[in-house]
């Protein structure tokens, strides 16, 4: 393959993988609300039956009590007392309490009815709810597959092209790399020296090593428990998504390898009062809050370098982010609606 083969065929393969990953994303985001529906609606269901149930009990009292005392059972004065009553007062007292056993009766038919209808309304919402959700799983699915397939293309290409830039001498932006990677690991090192002889401590960084989080499915966008949340090798303060994070930690490890310092990181997850803020702050370029993908914990905005289009940081987010899960949005390159170099989101 030559070298201008293989870099139009690595573009190419960018771009189909960044739509698979987006493609996942929202398969993977419809299929957690379809899983919270069938939940809602399962329970509903299980009301509705017991609903049905104790209505079933109610009629089921007022059947046995007639079968024991005849028409009017127990509760009422009894058909024949009335009719042999000789005061007209008892009569009429007699009556009255046919008419309030009657309204019982007919009461307690009318809520079996309707529990029944409930019960049934809920049934056939909970078989569509499990439809659904068994749909939009086999449909994350055949996302997750097809951008995993992608990716794999896409690593081969680039180690290929890597390989073909080595062999050709074509290494301008390789070299340029390299040279700041070098600069940085000094400067790194450089620091460090000065901190220990300071005698300051030096600590390593926190990350999502060994970090699960919980499952943030049924909570509403920017308002996940931080206790849900992990925190990001390399970029303290800042929190993601369980699965985002240690998937973020382990590109920036590999980035790290190359420019001598993780992926520099000025925002992740954004509660709602920090997109609200934003949204005061910058309308045309903040999302309405309540939408952000800042607010799921599976995105971030990065800087010293990547926060421009067509440097070496940015080129090796974009050879190497698909790897791991990342991409740059469609809407933010630079032929996009809303360039944004700096934004990029996990699709899994």
């Amino acid at each position: 393959m030559s070298l201008e083969t293989a870099t139009a065929r690595l573009a190419e393969l960018l771009k189909e993988a960044r739509r698979a990953l987006e493609a996942h994303a929202a398969a993977k985001k419809t299929a957690s609300d379809a899983r919270a529906d069938d939940a809602d609606a399962r329970k509903k269901l299980a009301a509705a039956q017991k609903a049905a149930d104790g209505a079933q009990t109610e009629l089921n009292r007022f059947a046995a009590d007639a079968y024991r005392a005849g028409p009017l059972g127990t509760r009422g004065s009894g058909l024949g007392a009335l009719l042999s009553a000789d005061n007209p007062s008892d009569f009429l007292r007699g009556a009255a309490d046919i008419d309030v056993l009657a309204d019982a009766q007919a009461a307690s038919l009318d809520a079996l009815q309707d529990a029944i209808e409930g019960e049934k309304l809920a049934a056939k919402k909970a078989d569509a709810t499990a439809k659904t959700a068994a749909e939009t799983a086999a449909t994350e699915k055949a996302a997750k597959a097809k951008a995993d397939e992608l990716v794999a293309r896409q690593r081969t290409v680039v180690s290929a092209l890597q390989a073909k830039l080595l062999s050709t001498g074509t290494t301008d932006q390789l070299a340029q790399a390299l040279s700041v990677a070098e600069q940085r690991r000094r400067t790194a090192a450089l620091q460090k020296a000065q901190a220990i002889a300071s005698g300051q401590a030096v600590l390593p960084d926190a990350g999502a090593v060994g970090c699960t989080g919980e499952d943030v499915s049924g909570y509403p966008n920017g308002q996940l428990p931080l206790t849900a949340l992990c925190s990001i090798w390399g970029a303290p303060g800042h929190l993601l998504r369980a699965d985002a994070a240690a998937a973020f930690s382990a590109m920036s490890k590999a980035y790290a390898a190359v420019f001598g310092s993780p992926i520099c990181m000025t925002d992740s997850y954004r509660n709602r009062a920090m997109q609200e803020d934003l949204y005061v702050r910058k309308p045309t370029l903040a999302a309405i809050p309540g939408t952000s993908n800042h607010g799921w914990g599976v995105a971030v905005d990065l800087c010293d370098g990547v926060e421009n289009f067509g440097t070496p940081q940015h080129e090796w987010l974009v050879l190497n982010a698909a790897t791991y899960g990342w991409y740059h949005p469609a809407w933010a390159e630079a032929s996009g609606s809303r360039p944004e170099p700096w934004h990029w989101e996990y699709g899994g």
